[in-house]
């Protein structure tokens, strides 16, 4: 049984506040970057291409066609994944997901239809059908729901496509969640580096939400672990060495122009509260309880 949305928000961000003491890079949101997204997207002009795409799926369906229908829906999807919308509007893909797990249904595919639905409720975990939808598609749907398996992290590509956006050095994300486990819960670090191209590390810790003493040390000790894998990603920076300015006809030499703050360059303009990114990611957790979705941001 999951924590309440609050004791999530808590967790979560004591391992945040872990993972952020590090002298090899600052923390970005995924949030702070959420303009750049829609922005990119809105330029490939992704979903008009795809709003086309599933409608023609949609009529193939009325139409019995399914072959047609899975062909263009296929085609949607793929526009979709490539793009950016799952960090910011994840029920469209969902939508897509949930039409493709109808035409497995119509098509006698339940295995297929089964991984369509999970991922639409992964997508969208408030997700349900509407009554039009055939009893051999309700209950496809809700065998998915009742058996449902815990959400992976984000797809390795999608990140690679996040981070060459976010630029500025950045070569890691991580992403935090947080499991029931019983009656504790399971609170999970994953590191994606853009250097393998993979997520190339797993760290949990079970904790109990009836001690919350505890589980906050539990989630620290978590960040903590996540920082030191992302610092093994990022070389130490080097040691500034100053050397004393001599003068010449006692006029001061004049020292060399000081380089743009930080806060000042182009990126700092999508961060919030304080939070800018010049090397590192960190992917916030999108909490889930049964009928809240709620996106934590520390």
């Amino acid at each position: 049984m999951l924590p309440s949305v609050e004791r999530q928000a808590t967790l979560v961000a004591g391992a945040g506040e872990e993972l952020g003491r590090s002298d090899r890079y600052r923390v970005l949101l995924l949030a702070a970057l959420q303009p750049l997204l829609r922005q990119s997207d809105e330029k490939a002009q992704v979903r008009q291409r795809a709003t086309t795409l599933v409608e023609e799926g949609r009529q193939a369906l009325v139409a019995l066609d399914h072959a047609l229908a899975k062909s263009k829906l296929a085609a949607a999807l793929d526009a979709l994944e490539k793009s950016f919308l799952r960090f910011y509007d994840p029920r469209t893909i969902a939508q897509v997901r949930v039409l493709l797990g109808v035409a497995a249904v119509d098509m006698a595919r339940p295995d297929l239809a089964r991984q369509d639905f999970v991922e639409a409720l992964h997508l969208d975990p408030p997700l349900k059908l509407d009554a039009h939808y055939s009893p051999q598609v309700r209950a496809a749907f809700a065998d998915a729901r009742e058996s449902l398996p815990p959400p992976p992290p984000p797809p390795a590509e999608s990140l690679r496509r996040v981070l060459q956006l976010a630029g500025a050095g950045a070569r890691a994300a991580v992403v935090l969640s947080v499991e029931p486990a019983g009656e504790r819960a399971l609170l999970k670090g994953a590191l994606y580096s853009d250097v393998k191209g993979s997520y190339t590390g797993v760290e949990s810790r079970l904790v109990d939400p009836a001690d919350p003493s505890r589980a906050s040390d539990g989630a620290r000790k978590l960040g903590a672990q996540m920082r030191r894998m992302a610092e093994s990603i990022y070389p130490p920076a080097p040691k500034r060495i100053i050397i004393p300015q001599k003068k010449k006809d006692d006029v001061p030499v004049k020292p060399p122009p000081k380089k743009r703050p930080w806060y000042k360059r182009w990126y700092t303009w999508v961060a919030t509260g304080g939070l800018v990114v010049t090397a590192a990611i960190v992917l916030p957790l999108t909490l889930r309880s049964k009928h809240v979705e709620t996106t934590i941001q520390w």
